[in-house]
This record gives C-alpha cells, structure tokens and sequence, in this order.
C-alpha cells in the first residue's frame, strides 16, 4: 500500500490518492515509481524488507527524491545519508503518535473507505498498535510513512537542483515567475 500526502499546507496535509494491492515487488516498485513521477511526490519508503527492493529500484530508474536519514558511518569515519526510512520499535510509536495526531485534532480528513476500515480495525494488543487478528494495517502505516515527510521536504525540495528551461519562453516565463535573470539563478543554485 502507499499514500500520495498533499503537503502543500503542512499544519493541515490532504490525501491525494491511495493505492492498495498485492503485486510482485517490481510491479510495485514500478507502480511506485509512475506515482512518484505523476505527482512529484518525495517518497518516504520503508526501508525496511520489501522497501530496500523499492529503493534501488528507484535510484535505478535516476528517482532519488527519496526521504534520506544521515547517521554516521564509523568504518569510513563520516557522515552519510542513507535512503528510506526504517521503521522499529522507536520510530513506529512516533509514526503512528503523528497520525494520530492529525487525525485526533481533525488536521487530516480521512475519505478513504479502506483508510478508514483498517483505522477502525487498529486496535492496541499487549500494549502494541495493531491491526485486529485477520485485518492489515497497511493503508494506517502508508498514511503515518507520508506523513514523516513533514519535517525533511521543504528542506529537500529547496536543495533540490531544477532542470533548466528547455525554450526561451521558458527561461522568460522562469526569470519573470523569480524576478532574477539566468545568470543569477545559475550562481544561486536554483536551476542546475
């Protein structure tokens, strides 16, 4: 499953779409891949199992708007940022704590059917946040994942190069949309 967040307006986030199915992991890498392109989305993928093999499968395809974590490799005694996000017994309560969240202070409007069938279904067993005995939480989780770009996109998306123009129209309509000419965006780092 995985959850396309609206984040255009971070305090109060839409779902755009959601998808759920059982497909072979590159069918799905694929899948993931056209909905990354279709909506520009930054991909918060679980790098956990399954989700190494939607990784790569992106870097393979040049998608890299991937949500990334820098921790400190010791070996090569530097920092490095790692793709994905890896989802454990710390970072699933906070996950789940931001859905939470949005849902219990009405900053996310749950429309989804399925979304909303399996969150009626979470249930906390032996003081775990689950989905009931016979149901799946996938949907919950894909929602909590997107939702943990909030804090890394504007960041990343005001780091991330731009491609140039391809027409003078385009250079025209750009330099007029920023009020600063080729140049000076070239030297800021806007345009690649």
């Amino acid at each position: 499953a995985f959850c396309v967040m609206d984040i255009t307006d971070k305090a109060f986030p839409r779902i755009a779409a959601t998808y759920y199915d059982r497909l072979p992991v590159l069918q799905y890498a694929d899948r993931v891949l056209q909905e990354c392109k279709k909506w520009d989305a930054y991909a918060v993928v679980e790098k956990n199992s399954y989700g190494l093999a939607i990784i790569e499968y992106l870097i393979s395809r040049e998608y890299t708007f991937i949500y990334t974590k820098t921790k400190f490799d010791a070996v090569e005694n530097r920092f490095k940022d790692e793709y994905g996000f890896y989802t454990d017994q710390k970072t699933r309560p906070l996950m789940l704590g931001k859905l939470q969240h949005f849902i219990n202070n009405k900053k996310i409007l749950i429309e989804d059917k399925r979304l909303q069938a399996e969150i009626n279904a979470f249930i906390y067993d032996k003081g775990k946040p689950q989905a009931s005995s016979g149901k799946h939480d996938d949907l919950v989780m894909a929602t909590a994942l997107s939702l943990m770009a909030l804090e890394q996109y504007e960041y990343v998306e005001a780091n991330r190069p731009k491609p140039e123009p391809k027409s003078a129209r385009e250079w025209l309509e750009l330099e007029l949309s920023l009020g600063m000419p080729r140049e000076a965006m070239i030297n800021q780092g806007i345009i690649s």
